[in-house]
């Protein structure tokens, strides 16, 4: 739960980088890797962007195996 609340505090603390980058930018990275259209994006789905699958760990704050679009959109696309 500790490991939890300090990857929380640490997204909270970068803020929302996929806002710095233009939204836009995030919404078509989400399209394009998100095949099945659904509301979360698979970690085979991941697989095709280098800049999620570093992020990953980060992203999926809730350790479910999946970004919900919440999660994904605290992206760093500058890394």
């Amino acid at each position: 739960m500790k490991k939890f609340r300090l990857i929380t505090a640490f997204l909270a603390s970068i803020g929302m980088a996929g806002v710095a980058m233009g939204e836009s930018q995030v919404d078509q990275l989400w399209s394009d890797l998100n095949a099945d259209k659904n509301d979360a994006l698979s970690a085979d789905e991941a697989k095709a962007s280098d800049q999620v699958q570093a992020q990953w760990s980060l992203l999926d704050v809730d350790q479910d195996g999946q970004l919900s679009y919440k999660e994904f959109s605290m992206i760093d696309l500058t890394k």
